[in-house]
């Protein structure tokens, strides 16, 4: 109770200590003495404290959870994804527990495991509780390891029933749509999805995928247009193929062969 109220804090942290004091070996004590401390964002204190009750109960599966937490806000992704595996060692039909290690993948950029746990979440899943963000990292994840129709299930799942607001708030979807279709040599269909995509948002890489499928459909005078375009929104361009490069080192993600297609363009 005096946890729930931030100026009965230190009278909190004096009650959890007496229940220590009173019984050292029960788990739970442990265990909200460390929530505690997380609530407070004192997190090497509530790390010790749920290693603490893990000692005393090891099948305490949310003190695992809850260090994954902490860990995950401290950037140790290791740490927290090695605390998460236990917790479904002990409860595999968990569905948070399975999403939540698929969203640390996914940080790690692992992908092959991100698609794994998403698919074993989004199987633990109802119809009711399905995770729209989660199927969005399962179909970026199978987009760069190859497996573009798989990718393309999931991305259609998410957008057959958007509203008009948002289509316009999730253009990438339209856009990865574009380039999946795009590898899977369907450019009909790919021009149809990023020709929405730069409708509902002109960005670098809805406009990228769009010059680029005109281009593979000999749409010179549309090509010419969009990479005019391009380079106006994406200065970087103006250097040709380098730019490239430069905007792979921010994180835009172009396969193999998409690279020697915009080779041959920007060059």
């Amino acid at each position: 109770m005096y946890s729930n109220n931030e100026l009965k804090k230190d009278s909190a942290f004096y009650y959890y200590q007496k229940a220590l004091i009173t019984d050292n070996k029960n788990a739970n004590n442990y265990y909200n003495f460390g929530n505690h401390y997380k609530k407070y964002k004192k997190y090497d204190l509530a790390l010790e404290m749920y290693t603490k009750a893990i000692e005393v109960n090891p099948s305490l599966t949310q003190a695992y959870i809850n260090s994954a937490i902490i860990y995950d806000v401290q950037k140790d992704l290791k740490k927290a994804i090695e605390s998460v595996i236990i917790a479904i060692d002990l409860e595999p039909g968990d569905y948070s527990n399975n999403a939540f290690l698929a969203s640390l993948y996914f940080d790690a950029m692992d992908y092959n495991n991100t698609i794994l746990y998403t698919t074993k979440a989004i199987r633990l899943s109802t119809p009711e509780s399905k995770d729209y963000g989660l199927l969005f990292k399962r179909g970026v994840s199978r987009q760069i390891v190859g497996e573009y129709q798989n990718a393309l299930y999931d991305y259609l799942d998410i957008v057959k029933n958007y509203s008009a607001n948002e289509k316009k708030q999730h253009a990438d979807v339209f856009s990865n749509i574009g380039y999946c279709y795009m590898e899977d040599d369907q450019l009909e269909a790919s021009l149809k999805y990023f020709k929405e995509a730069v409708t509902y948002k002109p960005e670098i890489d809805q406009l990228i995928g769009l010059f680029t499928v005109q281009y593979l459909l000999n749409d010179k005078v549309g090509s010419e247009k969009t990479i005019s375009k391009v380079k106006t929104v994406e200065p970087k361009l103006k250097e040709g193929y380098k730019g490239i490069g430069k905007l792979e080192k921010e994180g835009y993600f172009y396969t193999k062969r998409h690279k020697e297609v915009l080779r041959k363009i920007l060059n």
